[in-house]
């Protein structure tokens, strides 16, 4: 277990832009984004496990949708690695997030898809990292993809989902338990972070003082 903890940070460090690394305050914040981006991937790897459990007979889409939900949150992390911008880092993983999300309700049934869940943590990675701006701003994406969704529900724009009826419910389930524990695993990062952040100002304050 130490072992894998100490790969785990050993990873993390990599994902920490070089300019940040001599700030200690700084190197912390891009632990806690690289941290809560690869616990989507790590979390959306386990739902695709258990989902093939459940149901074998994956279309190749659903496939795709899956691969493309791993790797959109590593390639954020790899994205403010290699600039060091958080703010486009954050966006452009969102904004992918919302993409594929939107199109997994759209062959999954619309406003009534088991995905749907999966918009929540989206808008929770930016307002715990993000600013106002880029909040309001995704915000106003994720309400028109709803708006959307709703509206090619009722008119029956979309084909039939190809959840079979007698699954909805445990994919129902397992969309909401996932979805949660990317919040709950980014909060936890979030926390960490503000505490250790805290404890260097302290110190830093004594040492002043």
């Amino acid at each position: 277990m130490a072992g894998l903890l100490r790969i785990i940070s050993a990873l993390l460090d990599l994902l920490v832009p070089s300019s940040a690394r001599e700030d200690p305050r700084r190197r912390l914040r891009h632990r806690g984004i690289a941290k809560a981006l690869l616990s989507i991937s790590g979390v959306v790897t386990l739902l695709f496990v258990v989902y093939v459990a459940i149901r074998p007979e994956l279309m190749l889409q659903e496939v795709l949708l899956f691969a493309a939900a791993i790797v959109a949150p590593m390639l954020g992390a790899l994205f403010v690695r290699i600039t060091g911008r958080i703010a486009g880092g954050l966006i452009l993983t969102n904004v992918a997030g919302i993409g594929i999300v939107a199109f997994w309700c759209g062959v999954t049934g619309g406003i009534r898809s088991v995905a749907l869940p999966w918009f929540l943590p989206n808008l929770f990675l930016l307002s715990t990292f993000g600013s106002k701006r880029m909040l309001v701003i995704t915000a106003g994406i994720l309400l028109t993809v709803v708006t959307g969704l709703f509206l090619a529900t009722t008119r029956g724009w979309l084909p039939p989902s190809q959840v079979p009826a007698t699954l909805v419910p445990q994919f129902n389930f397992l969309s909401m338990v996932s979805s949660v524990t990317v919040v709950v695993l980014a909060a936890l990062a979030v926390t960490g972070a503000r505490e250790k952040s805290k404890q260097l100002l302290f110190e830093a304050k004594n040492a002043a003082e």
